[in-house]
């Protein structure tokens, strides 16, 4: 009779089968990426974060812009399997962000302009650089300038976690010279013709402008007076004055040509009038006392009646000689007199005057009457 024998077997645990994927090769700072994992063992995964990343339940999210995210997915042993793990890792990457440089225009007033960013992100710090654009010169620098002139402004992120930049242009204009042309206090208004009338332009101060400036009379396009500037005119007005303005109404100018700090610019026009002067003309006779038929020379004299500046011309013109009411004649004036000889007097008293007129208008006057008398009339001659 045949009897059965028992066999004892032990059955080991086996590896499961374990899958551990979703994590990318690179993750900028603040992205956030799912993972998932999986197994044939009936136990469920415990994922962990290390390095640069958190993770909540399969949620990683990347903290840093450099650096390693660690992940690690953790099986227990169940009945059939042994314990398991699985491994994955994301190299972290700064996060790109938009940099906006404004472009930028100011005035010109000798200190530093600096251009202000604005970022698509809270980026902890930046660098900005400044190039001249030509043919403004200036090397790149991160100080920002000072001198008028076109720049292009970089602003780069320096930050971890963050990179990008992004540029504009930064416009440093010439400054407004501030030109104010004015009548010197004191002068008359009207001035005589002959008499220096003084005009005065101020300018900003800070720099002094150089270069030069010019006066200008009535829009002619040569100018009267051409003044250089240095760096010390500014310390009091620029002065221009002339005496050989024709009676009548007149418009001064200046026009400045800028320099590297100030704008060119035209000063708004100074209006003034000049009237003619007024002339002292004195009458000499001769005689006072002649017959009939004798000559008499009346000799006219004619000074202006104020001082005149040396640039402005003498009187110049003719002068008339009248018996009364009666021109006797006219004769140019020349050094300063006129003469006239008249042999025709009647019998009598006459009073001589002398009357100038200007060539050109810019003096005026007559005399003062003088008195000639013929108290003798001529004996005929008969033959």
């Amino acid at each position: 009779q045949s009897s059965s024998r028992s066999v004892s077997q032990v059955v080991k645990q086996a590896t499961p089968t374990v899958t551990f994927t979703g994590a990318p090769a690179s993750a900028s700072f603040s992205s956030q990426f799912t993972v998932s994992a999986s197994t044939n063992a009936s136990t469920t995964p415990t994922i962990t974060a290390s390095g640069v990343c958190t993770i909540s339940v399969t949620t990683v999210t990347i903290t840093s812009g450099v650096g390693t995210c660690n992940l690690l997915a953790s099986w227990a042993a169940d009945t059939n399997y042994v314990a398991a793990t699985a491994t994955q890792s994301t190299s972290a990457q700064p996060a790109l962000v938009t940099v906006t440089v404004p472009d930028t225009t100011v005035p010109y007033d000798g200190s530093q302009h600096a251009v202000t960013p604005t970022f698509s992100a809270a980026v902890s710090s930046y660098a900005v650089t400044y190039t001249g654009i030509s043919p403004t010169v200036y090397a790149t620098s991160s100080t920002a300038p000072t001198e008028p002139g076109s720049y292009s402004a970089v602003a780069t992120v320096i930050d971890v976690n963050y990179a990008g930049s992004g540029g504009g242009t930064l416009t440093i204009s010439q400054k407004d010279p501030a030109l104010v042309l004015a009548l010197l206090t004191g002068m008359p208004e009207p001035s005589s013709y002959g008499t220096l009338v003084y005009f005065e332009l101020t300018t900003t101060n800070s720099p002094c402008p150089t270069g030069q400036v010019q006066f200008f009379v009535d829009g002619d396009s040569t100018p009267s007076a051409t003044v250089a500037l240095t760096s010390t005119t500014c310390t009091k007005p620029v002065e221009f004055s002339t005496a050989t303005l024709m009676p009548g109404p007149h418009t001064v100018s200046a026009v400045y040509g800028g320099d590297t700090y100030y704008l060119a610019q035209t000063s708004a026009p100074v209006s003034h009038k000049v009237v003619a002067d007024a002339t002292t003309v004195t009458l000499a006779t001769s005689a006072m006392t002649v017959f009939v038929g004798d000559a008499v020379t009346l000799t006219a004299t004619v000074t202006p009646s104020t001082s005149i500046d040396g640039t402005a011309t003498t009187p110049s013109g003719t002068v008339q000689f009248y018996d009364g009411t009666t021109l006797l004649g006219e004769n140019p004036l020349s050094s300063k007199t006129a003469m006239f000889t008249i042999s025709s007097l009647s019998a009598g008293s006459h009073s001589m005057t002398a009357t100038f007129v200007s060539a050109n208008g810019d003096f005026s006057g007559n005399s003062s009457p003088v008195n000639v008398e013929t108290v003798d009339k001529i004996t005929p001659t008969i033959t």
